[in-house]
């Protein structure tokens, strides 16, 4: 119960994330949408090269194959 006041400081991010401006953030996802565009217009030997997490290269994948179509 006394957890409850005082939260775990594992779970907070860092104090800099914390006050991104709106602006920021914008830019910081725009730079990441383009990483991505990067990434599925990787020629198939090259992208396999690349150590990523599971869950991206299941996004590069998927957007490879809606590309295609």
């Amino acid at each position: 119960m006394i957890d409850d006041f005082f939260p775990d400081e594992s779970n907070q991010q860092p104090e800099e994330e914390q006050h991104k401006s709106k602006s920021a953030l914008k830019r910081e996802m725009t730079e990441l949408q383009k990483l991505g565009e990067e990434l599925v217009a990787l020629p198939p030997a090259k992208l396999a090269k690349v150590t990523m997490p599971e869950q991206l290269e299941e996004a590069v994948m998927l957007a490879r194959r809606l590309k295609n179509r």
